[in-house]
């Protein structure tokens, strides 16, 4: 019977199973009607694959044929990349994850100063000669897997190398990709132009300081009475004079920076009073224009080691821009604080803001942000690569974040120091020098005595003391060698070195003038005690573990007496 006919059959009965016996012998198999149904259905099934199998022999189908042609496409197109790479200007090499060279072109083998049939096992020697992959691991000028660098080849060339990690669609690495421009011509022209740059301004500098010294002559009254519509032309004059002056030395600054001649005069620097100093500068030039300026100094920041008037410089060009970008009834506000291994400061001021795409150019030389808010001139557009020059040569790093309508914030970091490797350092340092000029130096120790009571308000306020002394040091020692360190939260060191210019006991009658008369003004109504112990090298210790401990123990006398 025909598998048609047993489902009529059992339809008709009105039974779900039937026997299936081959012979009289063997018992008979039992199968119900869905797996007829299921048997069924199958050869249907592969009666429909062979149709189709026989409909595309006689007619094959559009995909069929665009498979065909792509299969065909495919070594053609494999062909033109590979003749793409090899003929590209730039240099191209391909590497692996397990750091094996798979591809070098053609104009890569010439930048490296290599025969274009150069095997690509002589290419990897060369590479681990130069030191590429050294250099690849440690570049972190780009985002996380990228970078750039730059290095000198064999033929005299100078070439920039930029690298990037490869991962497939599932995120795996599958290694890296480099390309190497030659960048010899552009460096040899950008060089040039530093060089008329600097040659330019030093040659405009001589005669702009004899008009602006004429003018302030003329203004003072040497040269005889100056009427009233002469003194506005010469006030005009010695205005662009002055703004004149400032654009030759931002020129010098930016070509000595570009050079690596910028002379750097470091010192220890509490970063927190730096920053006090030139916000009290620029408080009254922010209230002509409404705007409030204020400053949040952390009392224990740590210091830097860093030349104070080039980051004096770099805090002006950052406040100068707040004030002119920042509308009337705006706020500009200052903050210095710990962050990790550096001291961060931040500039944030309520003006306009700066659009993202823009950022990007910010701190390029001679761009100028077309911000809409705030007078004054447009000024020469090199104000923040000389600050970003300043503070990466301080080992340091500057950046912003703004949005539009919404202000700006300006941050830049210095790294730390440590203050007893510092004190140890000058200590020996003084020592050395004390005892090869038959000369001497003392160690003052400003400590605060704490009585039980107000504990936590004592402490502030001695934290506020010292950071004041700390603002004001620069009036109370006279030798660039002499040291002022915060210590504690309620102490700080002074070393004082003995010189024509000043005595130990003059140095040590200011600082107690001083500190005396901050507590009078300002703390009057706070039981706070200062004290102050001394030990001069070599009267008091020939040693300079001995000269701390002497200090010490002349300090715990006066406590305890």
């Amino acid at each position: 019977m025909s598998v048609q006919d047993v489902l009529e059959k059992m339809a008709a009965e009105g039974c779900s199973n039937v026997g299936v016996q081959g012979d009289c012998d063997s018992e008979p198999v039992v199968l119900s009607q869905e797996q007829i149904l299921q048997a069924l259905i199958g050869q249907v099934d592969t009666l429909q694959q062979s149709l189709r199998q026989f409909q595309n022999q006689l007619d094959p189908s559009p995909d069929s044929e665009l498979q065909h042609l792509e299969q065909a496409a495919v070594p053609d197109l494999q062909q033109k990349l590979k003749q793409a790479v090899k003929n590209m200007s730039e240099g191209l090499i391909l590497i692996d994850r397990t750091g094996r060279i798979e591809l070098v072109n053609t104009a890569a083998k010439r930048m490296l100063g290599l025969d274009p049939q150069t095997d690509i096992l002589t290419v990897r020697k060369h590479i681990d000669q130069i030191g590429i992959r050294s250099l690849m691991a440690n570049s972190s000028q780009l985002p996380a897997g990228s970078g750039e660098f730059r290095l000198k080849s064999g033929p005299g060339l100078l070439l920039e190398v930029r690298w990037s990690s490869m991962t497939d669609e599932w995120e795996h690495p599958l290694g890296w990709v480099l390309s190497i421009r030659d960048v010899t011509s552009e460096v040899i022209a950008e060089n040039t132009k530093s060089e008329f740059i600097a040659a330019i301004s030093h040659e405009l500098r001589t005669p702009l300081t004899s008009i602006q010294n004429s003018v302030s002559n003329i203004l003072a009254g040497i040269t005889g009475k100056v009427s009233d519509k002469l003194l506005s032309y010469l006030t005009a004059m010695d205005k662009d004079c002055h703004r004149f002056g400032y654009l030759v030395n931002d020129l010098l600054d930016i070509t000595k920076l570009e050079a690596s001649e910028m002379p750097i005069t470091r010192r220890v620097v509490h970063l927190g009073s730096l920053v006090q100093n030139v916000a009290e500068e620029y408080t009254s030039t922010a209230q002509k224009t409404d705007i409030h300026l204020s400053f949040n100094i952390e009392p224990e920041v740590c210091p830097v080691y860093a030349d104070v008037q080039r980051i004096r410089q770099v805090m002006t060009n950052l406040l100068r821009n707040a004030v002119q970008f920042t509308p009337a009834g705006g706020n500009i506000n200052i903050y210095v604080h710990d962050r990790g291994n550096d001291v961060v400061v931040e500039v944030a001021d309520t003006g306009c803001g700066i659009h993202p795409e823009l950022q990007k150019h910010l701190f390029s030389r001679f761009y100028q942000c077309g911000r809409r808010a705030g007078a004054g001139s447009r000024g020469s557009g090199l104000g923040l690569a000389i600050c970003k020059g300043i503070i990466s040569v301080h080992g340091g790093v500057i950046w912003l974040e703004s949005q539009p309508e919404k202000g700006s914030r300006f941050f830049f970091s210095l790294p730390k120091i440590d203050p007893d490797r510092v004190l140890k350092n000058r200590l020996e340092l003084f020592a050395r020098t004390c005892n090869e000029q038959k000369s001497r130096f003392a160690m003052i120790l400003l400590s605060f005595e704490m009585s039980r009571k107000s504990r936590l308000t004592l402490r502030q306020t001695a934290g506020q003391i010292i950071a004041d002394m700390l603002a004001q040091s620069r009036f109370l020692l006279n030798c660039e060698l002499d040291l002022v360190l915060q210590t504690g939260q309620a102490e700080m060191i002074f070393l004082i070195s003995e010189s024509k210019m000043q005595t130990i006991e003059c140095v040590q009658n200011k600082i107690e003038k001083n500190l005396l008369n901050q507590i009078k003004k300002n703390f009057s109504d706070i039981p706070i005690v200062p004290m102050l112990g001394k030990a001069v090298f070599p009267a008091d210790a020939t040693d300079t573990a001995k000269l701390q401990e002497t200090v010490r123990d002349n300090l715990a006398e006066i406590l305890a007496g």
